[in-house]
């Protein structure tokens, strides 16, 4: 299991844009192999300022999920509305079994 989290800041006058994009691709990304979720959230700090949360069963799975089709298309619509990069983090998920 992975982690993945995305913090994004779009310019103030394409925040909604961004996450009205966001809500258009969430049952195609819901639909891939792999996908257990996919939230996005907006910060309790900077209100410019979003929060993606992934959990993938794999780190093959995100990485497909990286090249379909609605990503691409996604990552070409959302591009202008940015004028800093999202930080991106991935973590390994560690499962321990209690007994």
């Amino acid at each position: 299991m992975i982690i993945l989290t995305v913090k994004a800041t779009p310019l103030k006058e394409h925040k909604q844009d961004f996450i009205n994009a966001f809500h258009e691709i969430i049952d195609l990304v819901y639909a891939e192999e792999g996908c257990v979720e996919y939230e996005l959230h907006t910060s309790t700090k900077n209100d410019s300022e979003l929060f993606i949360f992934e959990k993938w069963t794999s780190k093959e799975a995100q990485e497909n999920h990286m090249t379909t089709a609605h990503m691409v298309d996604f990552f070409k619509k959302i591009e202008p509305w940015f004028d800093t990069e999202a930080i991106m983090q991935l973590y390994n998920v560690i499962e321990e079994k209690t007994s």
